[in-house]
């Protein structure tokens, strides 16, 4: 990418995977919108995401992909630009003024999830990214065996991305330890802790209820896992209605096991972070077929 941008002339430029199907008029809509904000002398935006909604899976990972998706696009990265945070950007659809993105050094082209931590980088030297409504359809992986290499380096990035800007100590701006907080480090540390602590939580559930005697902190454990695993539900729900995306009571209830998954995967992603931290694990994209 940083290759191709050297030899970039427009004013704007767009990432696309090959796979991609950006809506006809995403183009003309992230032109207007750089154009609107030029007119009002907003000169500080500098990158427009384009929601991401995978389809053509009907597998359970697929399902859980697509609605995954529908929660992190449609529901956190609004709530993101209502607050005027910034947010760790998706790896395609990402429409950028070209003059900024290499006044910034473009692309980490060490970092797995470079797409994170650009996202990052522009709101540390002062400009702002948002969201347009025109989305690009994808290719969801189709069984677990494609997703969890992506997701080892997806979780990866987003270690590396922590560890990058968390060494600027006091000269990151408060904006940018809030969106790495909430954007990049509790989904992170989710990711490594939801099923030890939810294996933890039930085993020790069972052996109280074999024994007939209940601690207080039983009480309080089981109320975080209940209250974490409700909140998830309720985020799937939410982004599942705003997108359209097929996900009965069936697939929400089955979500946790999908959750568990990203364990393996933040757990392989660490081993990788100390013996192999720049090693991409390429994703195999299949094109949906066309009719």
């Amino acid at each position: 990418m940083n290759y191709a941008l050297a030899r970039a002339q427009g004013d704007l430029v767009v990432i696309y995977d090959a796979e991609d199907r950006p809506a006809p008029d995403q183009l003309i809509e992230a032109a207007r919108t750089f154009a609107q904000a030029y007119k009002t002398g907003d000169m500080s935006l500098a990158c427009l995401q384009a929601p991401l909604r995978p389809e053509g899976g009907s597998g359970f990972i697929a399902r859980q992909f697509a609605a995954e998706y529908a929660v992190q696009f449609d529901v956190l990265l609004p709530a993101f630009c209502r607050l005027k945070l910034p947010f760790p950007l998706g790896g395609t659809s990402n429409h950028f003024r070209t003059k900024v993105l290499k006044s910034i050094g473009a692309w980490d082209a060490y970092n797995v999830t470079e797409d994170a931590d650009l996202g990052l980088r522009l709101a540390q030297y002062g400009y702002t990214s948002a969201m347009i409504k025109a989305p690009t359809i994808e290719t969801p992986p189709s069984n677990i065996y494609t997703w969890i290499p992506q997701r080892t380096r997806w979780i990866k990035g987003y270690m590396q991305t922590l560890i990058v800007h968390s060494r600027l100590t006091t000269s990151v701006r408060p904006k940018v330890w809030i969106s790495m907080f909430l954007g990049v480090g509790l989904s992170t540390l989710a990711a490594l802790c939801y099923a030890p602590f939810t294996c933890l939580v039930v085993s020790g559930l069972l052996l109280q209820v074999m024994s007939g005697h209940f601690t207080p902190m039983a009480y309080r454990d089981l109320g975080l896992l209940l209250f974490g695993t409700l909140s998830g539900m309720l985020a799937l729900y939410q982004g599942a209605r705003r997108t359209g995306v097929a996900f009965n009571l069936k697939d929400v209830l089955s979500a946790p096991f999908y959750w568990s998954l990203q364990s393996i995967s933040a757990a392989h992603a660490l081993y990788q972070l100390a013996v192999k931290p720049f090693h991409w694990d390429k994703t195999d994209h299949k094109p949906a077929s066309v009719s």
